[in-house]
This record gives structure tokens, C-alpha cells and sequence, in this order.
């Protein structure tokens, strides 16, 4: 498929193929497989958010051991790290932008298009600890942002209008 339909479901990322045709990678797709770990490209039942999510889970409960709380605990802070890092990614204007890049990356690094205030945003307004988890999300391309400072910092990009 060399274009992104408007009609077809959101997509995080674009390459080109072997072949020279572009392929798509899904945003979400809420993959169930029980037969999934989540973390193959292959499955076409996992999209972007659904694979960060589960890699981000392993990572994170990796650091204590195994079946304690402490794991568990983690386990669900990388969870909620994966699924909302890209929120913005389901944005239109992300989605046009993504069509007329072949990759993306290239013009992200310049800052032109912000996907990570999305998911900082909402991590703070649904989770309780939602700050925390909102240093890692918008930092997740320009770095870990100071609290209040001059310049970019984390509470001016909580208020940026998306």
C-alpha cells in the first residue's frame, strides 16, 4: 500500500519495503492473541502502542524480582509508559504528516511534529501518579524536561494546546 488511506485505521510509522512500496506499521489495535507476545512486527494483531506497552512492561518488572509487588508495580507504570506515549500519533494532523513522510524521524528530530504532550497530558489528568509518568512520555525524543524552569520545561508543555 503506497498511501494511507483517510479511512483506514491510524497508523505510527512508515519505511519502505524491500520491494520499494511503503509499508504501514498500526498505532493500536488491542491486540488479544493469546498466542502473542506483542513484540514481533510480523503480527499484524499488535500495532505500535500495543508492542512499546509490552516491551515496556517486561523491562520495567525486570528490574526487581520476579513476582514481588514491586515487579508487579512496575510492570504496570511501564505498561501505562508504552500505551500513551504516542497519543498524538492518532491526531489527523500526525496522520497527514506521516503520509507525505517516508520517514518520519527525519523532521520529528527538528521538532516539527509534537506526539508526546498528548500522552504527558492525559497521564497527568487519569493517574493519580500521572506527573511522573508524564516526565517519561514527553520526554520520550527531546529528553527529560526540568519541572518549572524558563524555556521548555514540563508545565509549560501540560499546558500546550493540542
Amino acid at each position: 500500500m503506497d498511501q494511507l488511506s483517510s479511512t483506514a485505521m491510524p497508523h505510527a510509522h512508515s519505511q519502505v519495503g524491500k520491494d520499494g512500496d511503503v509499508e504501514w506499521e498500526g498505532l493500536y489495535t488491542a491486540c488479544t492473541s493469546l498466542d502473542c507476545n506483542g513484540l514481533e512486527r510480523e503480527c499484524s494483531d499488535c500495532g505500535h502502542l500495543d508492542r512499546v506497552a509490552r516491551l515496556t512492561q517486561s523491562f520495567a518488572s525486570q528490574m526487581f524480582a520476579s513476582g514481588t509487588e514491586e515487579s508487579k508495580s512496575a510492570a504496570e507504570w511501564g505498561y501505562l509508559n508504552g500505551i500513551w506515549h504516542d497519543l498524538d500519533k492518532f491526531a489527523p494532523e500526525w496522520q497527514r504528516y506521516l503520509q507525505g513522510k517516508v520517514d518520519p524521524h527525519i523532521d520529528e528530530v527538528l521538532g516539527k511534529v509534537d506526539h508526546s504532550s498528548a500522552g504527558a497530558q492525559f497521564a497527568v489528568e487519569k493517574h493519580f501518579l500521572g506527573h511522573l509518568l508524564g516526565y517519561t512520555i514527553a520526554g520520550l525524543h527531546s529528553g527529560l524536561l526540568d519541572g518549572t524552569s524558563n524555556g521548555d520545561c514540563q508545565a509549560d508543555r501540560l499546558r500546550e494546546q493540542l
